[in-house]
């Protein structure tokens, strides 16, 4: 008979649980440490506390304890709490109340200065906005929040499913859009849903006559959702966001559904294929706020059907790959929110201890990148952001985040060095590596405001970072464009399918980019920032902003890089792309309601600013506060509306 092990294992419970080897490191074992968890070691206390006093006296015993106890109290005192839970903004308007932390760009926006200069420009921006709203009037029709009140108008039949029977279109055209979908580049960069599973829906549950839908057939469990999937497609390809009133209704019942019986994985996919759309065609309502509903209605319905548990992948009908990169986009879209919007995040490590073991999205490079390891390692700098317990080291994180940058995708500079005929560089690449630059960016500002010692140097990193993005960004959308040009016309290229993923890192980035920026600049200028204003033109030259920035990533030495320095290539990058993008992908770009609010804004700003910098081969002058262009001389701050621009009452958040 076997002898029974009574030595416990030395090994830390994370590290048995993963079935990995422990190296034993104390306090945390090297595995631990690289994933973030909590390392806890289950071993005989008893066993340890004896070994490691059972030489000492009794005297010695309490002068033992007496010098831990001074030692815990020692550290009690110095832990005072995170000083990023006092930087929180909450906003107040017609009874709703909104509040957000930190890393949002509107908690960032209350401590400007110039906040009495956005309202001017805010009214010429609402004409813009207006002008849109106008063209697209589909997209407000239907809004969750004012449809209560509007008459149902459904064209047929006595129940939705009828009405949504007559206004599909035939079977043949159909699959012939779902066929599209599933051959564009914004699926394939997801794949959260299996085609093969989508399509034999499409012939199991529409039942067709003729080519035509008459009756729709879900069996005993009615799992509404494997239609809702079809629907979803068809909205953002057939019916190009023009939905009629039937699928409105449909995909809003859908969205309300309460029971457990409606807990599917068709529900996730569902509303995480809405994620990809209102960030693709940018109702995200710039925070982040719509994109928050989707993720948490996502997750709930994650947690309960198990999606974050391996075992669970060989009981659906997807392919494992398919639910496991559904799974990492629902955690990504978690750090996005969370970033975005100034939050905690939703889902706890408790759900992740095998999360970089999946087999999601995998990017082949050089450093051998992993979408997932980085992803976890990009939530632990949130959490520690957002600790209640803990301050976070914020110089730390930032020095984290370059290094992670350099030793995952070495050098930005032949990214930012792209050309319209170059390759895209890959898209979940670009965004994690504009995610990183956005979070150095945002914890550099934040590090200003609460250590004003070395803020100016910390400002300038900001600058750099937000510069490098707008370049990342813009490059990667005429590249894109020029692809799908050459490969289908410049007729046929389509905003939604062809051009969406460069619409996706627009709307993901450039709200924080411009708004941060605009700090930046107003801070600086009522701060009489006047070094650098006599730059003349030849010093502005994209290829030095490129060395510039490479010298701040691949070193710890200071760069000189302040506000207007960073206005002058801010103009000279929207300019830039403003005059070179063409008459088609103008066009295409501005289907996006956030663009062109977002290009409004910037082209406003520099309007304002050009106005009270002196030209770039005279000296600085100062602000005479009688002769604004805007004539605005009173202190009635406009906090929200710098950015409630980007949240309308048209986000479409069910449709």
């Amino acid at each position: 008979m076997p002898k029974s092990r009574n030595k416990p294992t030395r090994s830390c419970l994370m590290c048995q649980r993963r079935k990995k080897k422990c190296d034993r490191k104390a306090p945390s074992c090297s595995a631990c440490l690289k994933k973030g968890y909590e390392c806890i070691y289950n071993v005989n206390l008893q066993s340890q506390l004896v070994d490691g006093t059972k030489q000492l006296s009794k005297s010695q015993l309490i002068a033992k304890i007496g010098i831990l106890t001074s030692q815990l109290r020692e550290k009690s005192d110095k832990n005072t709490g995170n000083p990023l839970t006092k930087l929180w903004y909450t906003s107040s308007k017609y009874g709703r109340v909104l509040t957000y932390g930190p890393t949002s760009v509107r908690c960032l926006i209350k401590s400007s200065r110039m906040g009495w200069y956005y309202s001017e420009i805010w009214k010429t921006i609402k004409e813009k906005r207006n002008e849109w709203k106008k063209k697209h009037v589909h997209a407000i029709k239907m809004e969750e929040v004012y449809s209560v009140g509007n008459p149902i108008l459904l064209r047929s039949g006595n129940s939705v499913l009828d009405a949504l029977c007559g206004c599909l279109p035939s079977m043949d055209v159909i699959k012939v859009y779902l066929t599209s979908f599933f051959n564009s580049s914004l699926f394939k960069e997801f794949e959260i849903v299996d085609p093969n599973k989508v399509f034999s829906d499409v012939d199991l549950c529409l039942i067709a006559v003729n080519g035509e839908i008459k009756s729709i057939e879900l069996g005993n469990k009615k799992n509404y959702y494997r239609v809702g999937l079809i629907t979803k497609i068809l909205s953002m390809t057939y019916f190009h966001d023009k939905n009629t009133p039937a699928i409105d209704v449909f995909h809003k019942y859908l969205a309300s559904f309460e029971s457990a019986k409606s807990a599917h994985l068709e529900r996730i996919q569902f509303f995480m294929l809405k994620y990809i759309h209102i960030n693709a065609k940018g109702f995200t309502g710039g925070d982040g706020g719509n994109s928050l509903a989707v993720v948490s209605l996502a997750f709930s319905t994650a947690l309960q059907i198990g999606l974050f548990r391996r075992e669970t992948l060989k009981l659906f009908r997807d392919d494992d790959r398919y639910i496991s990169n559904l799974w990492q986009l629902i955690v990504q879209a978690d750090l996005e929110c969370s970033f975005s919007i100034g939050s905690a995040l939703l889902i706890s490590d408790d759900f992740l201890f095998d999360f970089d073991q999946s087999p999601g999205m995998t990017i082949e490079t050089e450093q051998n990148y992993s979408p997932a390891s980085y992803l976890l390692f990009l939530r632990k700098i949130i959490a520690e952001v957002y600790s209640t317990k803990n301050a976070p080291d914020l110089k730390v994180s930032i020095l984290q985040l370059k290094f992670s940058i350099l030793t995952n995708f070495g050098s930005l500079t032949p990214y930012l060095s792209q050309g319209i005929n170059d390759e895209p560089i890959n898209f979940h690449k670009l965004l994690t590596i504009l995610l990183s630059l956005q979070m150095i960016s945002n914890l550099s500002i934040i590090e200003s405001q609460i250590n004003p010692s070395g803020s100016k140097q910390l400002i300038q990193n900001a600058s750099l970072c937000h510069i490098a993005s707008l370049v990342l960004v813009l490059n990667y959308i005429r590249a894109v464009y020029n692809r799908q040009r050459t490969i289908k016309g410049t007729t046929n290229v389509d905003s939604c399918l062809d051009i969406s993923l460069g619409l996706y890192l627009h709307h993901t980035v450039l709200p924080r980019v411009t708004h941060e920026l605009v700090l930046i600049f107003s801070d600086a200028y009522m701060n009489r920032e006047d070094d650098g204003s006599a730059v003349v033109s030849s010093d502005v030259d994209l290829q030095k902003f490129i060395a510039t920035f490479d010298t701040y990533l691949q070193t710890d030495t200071d760069v000189s890089f302040n506000a207007v320095l960073a206005y002058r290539y801010f103009k000279l990058v929207h300019d830039t792309f403003k005059n070179e993008r063409g008459l088609e992908l103008d066009n295409l770009l501005n289907q996006s309601y956030l663009f062109i609010v977002s290009d409004e804004f910037s082209t406003s700003i520099i309007q304002a600013f050009d106005w009270s910098l002196p030209p770039t081969n005279q000296e600085s002058h100062i602000l005479d506060m009688n002769a604004l262009p805007y004539g605005i001389r009173d202190n009635d701050l406009f906090l929200d509306s710098a950015l409630d621009m980007f949240d309308d009452e048209f986000s479409t958040f069910f449709a």
